[in-house]
C-alpha cells in the first residue's frame, strides 16, 4: 500500500502547490472503533496548528485513503488537492481490489496554518 500512496503522493507537488520548502506529513490516522464518532481524528488533526506554529512550518498534507478520515480532515478545515479514485488506482496497481471499500478515492489534502 505505501508504494501505491508514495507514488500518487507523487501525482501532486505540494512544494511547488503552495511555494514552501517545508511541510508537515504524516502516514496513518487510525481511531479504535469504539471512539469513533466523537471527533478525535478531526483533533488530532488540528493538533498539527500548534505543532506546524512551534516549528515555523505553514503548511501540513496527507494523503488520506479513507474515507472517515478524509471527513476529520474536512472537518479540521483541510481542502482537497488532489483525488484519484480507487478505480484508476486499480488499474496502475492491479493487485489492489477497493471494490468493497466504503471509501471510494484517495485524496492528498492541506492545511495552510497561519
Amino acid at each position: 500500500m505505501l508504494e501505491a500512496i508514495f507514488h500518487l503522493m507523487g501525482q501532486f507537488n505540494v512544494y511547488e502547490a503552495y511555494n514552501v520548502e517545508n511541510y508537515l506529513t504524516a502516514y496513518g490516522l487510525c481511531v479504535n472503533p469504539s471512539y469513533r464518532g466523537r471527533g478525535i481524528a478531526t483533533e488530532i488533526l488540528r493538533a498539527r496548528i500548534p505543532v506546524c506554529k512551534a516549528l515555523g512550518i505553514s503548511l501540513t498534507s496527507t494523503a488520506f485513503t479513507g474515507i472517515g478520515s478524509q471527513v476529520a480532515a474536512k472537518k479540521a478545515g483541510y481542502v482537497d488537492d488532489y483525488t484519484i479514485d480507487y478505480e484508476d488506482v486499480e488499474e496502475i496497481f492491479p493487485n489492489f481490489d477497493f471494490s468493497k471499500s466504503p471509501t471510494k478515492n484517495f485524496k492528498i489534502m492541506t492545511l495552510k496554518v497561519d
